[in-house]
């Protein structure tokens, strides 16, 4: 196992760039686990952008997302992965090379429950306002938030309305 200025580095995962990221823990400093960022040459590693954490399932999925994010923005692959083209057969998964530490999540989509509602900023009292209609900006991608769905006929909306309870779940 390798280690950096006191971490014993566990995951680590390298792309064909020579760019990489790992996962360290030292159990004698305050912030335990590490994620950094790496570049590799002639097989030494250079580790920058530390994000130090208190806990390890923060720093695991802080490990996994800038893995999956720099994947999503660079598109590039682990190096040795195997590349499998051909649609004639199926994919056993337990002959892909494995990554340090376990597989790799490739979540380019996140998703999650929004829950809105209108909240006194004097009392903290919810406030049901039934019926009231309004739009979500995304300030990441700048453009009006859209859902859509197929069923019963294909439709996306992106005026949104508070049930009778004031809440509007997305």
């Amino acid at each position: 196992m390798t280690e950096n200025i006191g971490y014993k580095i566990t995951r680590s995962v390298v792309f064909e760039n020579n760019r990489g990221f790992a996962l360290g823990i030292n159990p004698n400093d305050p912030a335990q686990f590490v994620t950094w960022q790496f570049t590799e040459e002639n097989g030494h590693r250079d580790y920058y952008w530390g994000h130090y954490k208190t806990s390890l399932e923060t720093a695991t999925r802080d490990y996994e997302l800038r893995i999956s994010e720099y994947n999503r923005m660079n598109r590039v692959a682990e190096k040795g992965a195997y590349r499998y083209y051909s649609t004639q057969r199926p994919v056993d998964i337990n002959t892909f090379p494995k990554t340090d530490g376990g597989p790799i999540l490739d979540d380019n989509n996140f998703f999650s429950t929004v829950k809105i509602q209108k909240v006194d900023s004097t009392t903290g009292k919810v406030i049901p306002a039934a019926g009231v209609s309004f739009k979500v900006w995304d300030v990441a991608n700048n453009k009006w938030v859209t859902q859509s769905f197929n069923y019963p006929t294909p439709t996306t909306i992106d005026v949104y309305q508070t049930a009778a309870d004031g809440t509007l779940v997305i």
